[in-house]
C-alpha cells in the first residue's frame, strides 16, 4: 500500500518546551528593559541598577542554557534511535519496531522510514515469489541450462544440467566451466559462443557415456542495463530422438531388403521355369518348392507388419476387452501349437507356471507373445535341449518395469504384476546386441535367422504386446549358456 505521511496537527512536547524557554528569555529581557525605562529618579544608584540588570540577564541565560542542554540530550537520544532504525532497515530487518521520537521532525523521519520499510517488504516478497517460481520451473524442466560469465565462470546450473554431467553435492557457482565439466567439445563450443553468439548448435557424445548424445546451443545473458555479461547454454538430450531416427532409417532399409529378397527369388525361379522345358519334373518340383517357401516368407512378413501396425494404433488395452487370464492355459496353448517344431528337434518344453498364476489382459495377444518367444527359442536352440517357461509375482511401476525389493518410499505407488520368463539353452546373445534385440528387423545373425525362417519382427511384436498391456519386456543372455526373455504383465487388482 502507498505510504502516507503523518498529519502535522500534533506538536511534540520538546517543541513546546523550546517555545516556553524562548518566551521566558524574552520575558526576562523585556522585564529588564522595562525596569530601565520606568526606573524613577529616586531609584538606587546606577551601579545597583546595573547589578540588578546583570543578575536578571544571568538568571535568564542560566535558564535558557539549562533548557537547551536538556533539549540537546533528548535530541541526541532520539537521533540515535532514528539512526538505529536506519541501520536495522539497511540490514533488511523490516520487522524491527522503532520507538517514536517526541521531536516533530524526527517523528516525521521515522514515519517515512516505516513507510519505506513497508514498501521494501512488499517488493522483496514479490521478488522472492518470482524467484521461487523461476527456480521451480528450472528444476522441473528436462532441458539442461548453464549460465556463465565472459570469463567462463559458472553463474548457475539447473538440476537437469547437474544430472546430465553427474555432478552431485558440490558448489558450482564461481568455478570455471572446464573445472567441473570435462567435455572438450562442449568447452570448445562455449569458447566460440562467447566470441560469436550466433555460433550454430553442436551435438556431441558424453566422454564417460558415449551412448548419450547432447545438443548444445547458446544465447546472450544480459544484465539490467541490457549489457551482454555472458551466455546461457541450453543442453538437450537428443539420444532418443537420434535413436528413433536411426531406427526409422534402418526400418525403411530393412523392409526394402526383407521384401526384396523373397520377391527376387520368386521372380528368378518363375522366369527360370518359363524359360526352360518342364520335362524334368523333379527339378520343376524343387523350383516350385522354393517359390512356395519364399511366398510363405513374404506372406509372413506382411502379416507380422500388419500385426505391428494394428498394435501401433492401439490407444489402450480397453479396446481389446481385457480379462483375467490363466497363464498356464495360454502357455499350454502356445506349446501345443509348436508341438511339431519342437518334436522335429527332439526338444523338451517345460511349463513351470502355476495354475493359480493370473494376468490381466487379452488372452489371444498374450498367447501370441508367448508363441513368438517359444518359437524363437526352438529355432535358435540346439537339438535335444530344454526350454523352460516360468512365472513369478512382482511389483511393477507405472512404466511397466519391475520394482526392486528396496524401491523405497519415494517410488510411485507399485502395481501387482507377474513376470513370465522363457529360458533356453541356446548359443546366447552377445551383450552389444541386447539393447536392440526388440527392434523391428534387427537380427543378431542375419543369415542364420533367414535360414530358420524368421521374419525379424517376432520380438518387436512381443514388445508391443507387453507395452499395450502396460508392461515391458527384457532380455538377458550369457554367450554359450543360453538366453532368458522376460515379459512383465499386470495382474488383476
Amino acid at each position: 500500500m502507498p505510504y502516507e505521511p503523518p498529519l502535522r496537527t500534533h506538536r511534540s512536547s520538546s517543541s513546546l518546551i523550546l517555545r516556553i524557554a524562548i518566551l521566558a528569555v524574552l520575558a526576562e529581557v523585556g522585564a529588564a528593559t522595562l525596569l530601565i525605562i520606568v526606573l524613577p529618579e529616586s531609584a538606587p544608584a546606577p551601579s545597583a541598577v546595573n547589578g540588578l540588570i546583570l543578575l536578571n540577564f544571568g538568571i535568564s541565560a542560566l535558564i535558557t542554557l539549562t533548557v537547551l542542554w536538556m533539549l540537546g540530550l533528548r535530541l541526541r537520544r532520539e537521533t540515535r534511535g532514528v539512526a538505529r532504525t536506519a541501520r536495522r532497515l539497511a540490514e533488511t530487518d523490516f520487522e524491527f519496531q522503532p520507538s517514536r521520537p517526541t521531536i516533530l521532525e524526527l517523528a516525521e523521519l521515522t514515519s517515512t522510514l516505516d513507510g519505506m520499510a513497508l514498501q521494501l517488504t512488499e517488493h522483496l516478497q514479490a521478488l522472492n515469489t518470482q524467484r521461487s517460481e523461476q527456480a521451480a520451473v528450472l528444476r522441473s524442466i528436462d532441458i539442461g541450462l548453464i549460465a556463465i560469465d565472459r570469463e567462463q565462470q559458472v553463474l548457475s546450473m539447473n538440476r537437469s544440467a547437474l544430472g546430465m554431467f553427474g555432478i552431485h553435492g558440490s558448489e558450482v557457482r564461481g568455478r570455471l566451466l572446464q573445472e567441473i565439466i570435462n567435455e572438450p567439445e562442449l568447452n570448445d563450443f562455449v569458447t566460440d559462443a562467447l566470441e560469436d553468439p550466433t555460433t550454430p548448435a553442436v551435438e556431441f557424445h558424453l566422454m564417460d557415456r558415449r551412448e548419450i548424445t547432447v545438443r548444445a546451443s547458446a544465447g546472450d545473458l544480459r544484465n539490467a542495463r541490457n549489457e551482454i555479461v555472458g551466455i546461457v547454454i541450453v543442453l538437450n538430450d537428443v539420444t532418443k530422438i537420434r535413436r528413433l531416427e536411426s531406427m526409422r532409417s534402418d526400418f525403411a532399409a530393412n523392409v526394402s531388403h526383407e521384401l526384396r529378397t523373397p520377391m527376387t527369388n520368386i521372380k528368378g525361379y518363375t522366369e527360370t521355369l518359363l524359360d526352360t522345358d518342364l520335362v524334368d519334373q523333379e527339378q520343376t518340383r524343387d523350383f516350385l518348392k522354393v517359390i512356395a517357401r519364399n511366398a510363405n516368407r513374404l506372406g509372413a512378413i506382411v502379416e507380422d507388419m500388419m500385426a505391428l501396425a494394428r498394435l501401433d494404433r492401439v490407444e489402450s488395452l480397453e479396446s481389446f476387452d481385457p480379462k483375467t487370464v490363466s497363464l498356464r492355459d495360454v502357455t499350454e496353448g502356445a506349446i501345443h501349437a509348436l508341438t511339431q517344431e519342437s518334436e522335429v528337434k527332439s526338444m523338451t518344453i517345460s511349463n513351470a507356471i502355476d495354475a493359480a498364476d493370473r494376468a490381466f489382459g487379452n488372452a489371444q495377444m498374450i498367447e501370441q507373445a508367448l508363441l513368438n518367444l517359444i518359437s524363437n527359442a526352438i529355432k535358435y536352440t540346439p537339438i535335444g535341449t530344454c526350454i523352460t517357461i516360468s512365472a513369478r509375482t512382482i511389483l511393477m511401476d507405472d512404466e511397466g518395469e519391475e520394482l526392486s525389493a528396496d524401491h523405497g518410499s519415494e517410488a510411485p505407488l507399485p502395481r501387482p504384476g507377474i513376470a513370465i520368463t522363457v529360458e533356453d539353452q541356446g548359443p546366447g546373445i552377445a551383450r552389444e546386441h541386447l539393447p536392440r534385440i526388440f527392434e523391428r528387423f534387427y537380427r543378431v545373425d542375419k543369415a542364420r535367422s533367414r535360414e530358420a525362417g524368421g521374419t525379424g519382427l517376432g520380438l518387436a511384436i512381443v514388445k508391443h504386446i507387453a507395452l499395450v498391456h502396460g508392461g515391458s519386456v527384457k532380455a538377458a543372455s550369457t554367450v554359450g549358456k543360453g538366453s532368458r526373455f522376460t515379459m512383465i504383465l499386470p495382474q488383476p487388482r
